[in-house]
């Protein structure tokens, strides 16, 4: 194996983790627009019902096709708004997915370094430990095999 794949596959991680904030944060947007949204309908909801119909049939008949209108205006809003939550909670745990391999792949990172560290180690011990028996044999008059 190539000795980068770890570094490659830690920056495709830590790219899958900001690909996945940034989508977090649209969605928190989305998600709070459309409960502003269905706040505004709300109100205008309680308006329409609050306003007294004059006392013309057409208009009571108005009054009340235009309260139905924003009742089912209303809903629709609130439906929006809980798919918008729906979707922010989906995106936030993708988030934690990301980041949960991102830190796995920076462990798995660490464990390479340490590895490659004592086989550097291993090696220069090899090295010291072949040469002081190489001067040891010198001193004693023998020359290595």
């Amino acid at each position: 194996m190539s000795p980068t794949w770890i570094g490659r596959l830690l920056r495709a991680r830590e790219l899958q983790e900001e690909r996945a904030k940034v989508e977090v944060a649209a969605a928190q947007r989305t998600s709070s627009r459309a409960a502003a949204l269905a706040r505004a309908n709300g109100s205008r909801l309680e308006a329409l019902i609050q306003e007294q119909p004059a006392g013309v049939v057409g208009a009571f008949i108005a009054s009340a096709v235009a309260l139905q209108a924003a009742a089912a205006t209303h809903a629709s809003t609130l439906r929006l708004a809980e798919q918008a939550d729906s979707v922010t909670r989906a995106r936030q745990d993708d988030l934690r997915g990301a980041a949960r391999e991102r830190r796995s792949t920076e462990e798995l990172a660490a464990r390479q370094a340490a590895d490659e560290r004592k086989r550097a180690e291993q090696v220069q011990q090899r090295d010291l430990d072949e040469a002081a028996t190489s001067v040891h044999l010198r001193r004693a008059g023998q020359e290595p095999s």
